[in-house]
């Protein structure tokens, strides 16, 4: 979406943008003075038509894509009473184990997010705890604008059945498309390698990132009792941790 992409097809207009204004945001919301608020959208607009440059009719439909737009949700949906939203999220058990430095853009922005207290937990404990409250914080904020602006897809859900998934986007943007196009967009689609990727990390770690995000993992449909039960057992139980140890953890969490 737009003419001016990198290599992720993230709006290049908008990154200076969200570099610039998002902490801002988030430490001000709700109550954004005045004068922070009328230079925000200001270079909000001017980004917008750098954005949509070579369009001629801005009648029809656009979008943008950027991962940080999800924290400035609200902007965007109050800004454009006529915008849609799509939140997409991914397993938080997954994402919790994601490398740092790959969510930067994000992981910058959490000091205005979490709670002081939540900084008692580092590494991949804070990265989930993270990724519940901005998710969170989304969904609450979506769901005050209703179903017919606000649309959450999951990652493994556009996995797993791309065809019907793509169709609940096309009808949350009321667009119609043949199903030959949809068929073809949906062999377009590839798992990603890191898929399941926290079933592979010590047993330790992943128990305690299920118990700081059970809530939000139960919300958004990543919450598995079995899951729990394998894991919470062989944290707690001496033999079965001997057996992760001897047999080796890939063998073990497998049967997750």
């Amino acid at each position: 979406m737009g003419g001016n992409l990198n290599r992720s097809e993230d709006s290049v207009p908008f990154i200076p943008f969200y570099y610039t204004w998002t902490s801002l945001f988030l430490a001000k919301a709700p109550h954004i003075p005045q004068s922070i608020s009328t230079k925000l959208k200001e270079e909000l607009h001017i980004c917008l038509d750098e954005h949509l440059k070579g369009l001629e009719d801005r009648s029809q439909i656009w979008g943008l894509k950027n991962p940080r737009s999800i924290h400035l949700l609200d902007l965007w949906l109050t800004e454009f009473p006529n915008m849609k939203f799509i939140h997409f999220i991914r397993n938080g058990l997954d994402m919790a184990f994601v490398d740092g430095q790959a969510l930067e853009h994000h992981y910058m922005h959490r000091r205005s997010l979490l709670a002081d207290r939540d900084f008692r937990y580092v590494g991949p404990s804070n990265m989930a705890l993270f990724w519940a409250k901005l998710n969170q914080v989304a969904a609450a904020q979506g769901a005050h604008y209703g179903d017919q602006r606000y649309l959450l897809v999951r990652h493994e859900d556009i996995c797993s059945e791309p065809v019907e998934t793509m169709r609940s986007i096309l009808a949350f943007l009321s667009m119609s498309v043949v199903d030959s196009q949809i068929q073809a967009a949906a062999q377009d689609v590839q798992k990603p390698e890191t898929a399941g990727r926290w079933r592979f990390r010590p047993p330790h770690e992943i128990y305690a990132v299920m118990s700081l995000i059970r809530p939000a993992l139960e919300q958004f449909g990543y919450w598995s009792e079995e899951n729990w039960r394998v894991v919470s057992d062989t944290c707690q139980s001496p033999t079965l941790l001997r057996k992760v140890k001897t047999f080796g953890l890939a063998d073990r969490l497998s049967t997750l």
